[in-house]
Parts: structure tokens; C-alpha cells; sequence
């Protein structure tokens, strides 16, 4: 299986860091599932972006 490499900005890093936990935990694990599959919701619209509650 291809695995990709995800590089996120210092100003998203900071973002997801100052979450609250289990906000951070969802949105990296939703990441890991990115890094595997760079279509992880094959069908469902946009692509590019990960949503989760109002953060994108």
C-alpha cells in the first residue's frame, strides 16, 4: 500500500495543537486516513478538504 506524505503549515500545526483533545485526536486521525488513502471518502464531493464540525 502507497503511503503519502502530508505537510501541514506552522500556522495549521499551531491551530490543531491549541484544540481542545478530542478535537485534535479526531482531526489527526482523520489525517492518518489521508496519508493512507488520498481519496478516504471516495464519492462524497470535495477532496481536498478534511471537515470536521466548523473547521476545515
Amino acid at each position: 500500500m502507497l503511503v503519502y506524505k502530508l505537510f501541514i503549515s506552522k500556522r495549521s500545526l499551531n491551530f490543531l495543537e491549541n484544540l481542545p483533545e478530542k478535537s485534535e485526536r479526531v482531526v489527526r486521525n482523520k489525517l492518518r486516513l489521508l496519508a493512507e488513502s488520498h481519496y478516504p471518502m471516495r464519492g462524497e464531493g470535495d477532496k481536498e478538504k478534511i471537515r470536521f464540525h466548523d473547521y476545515r
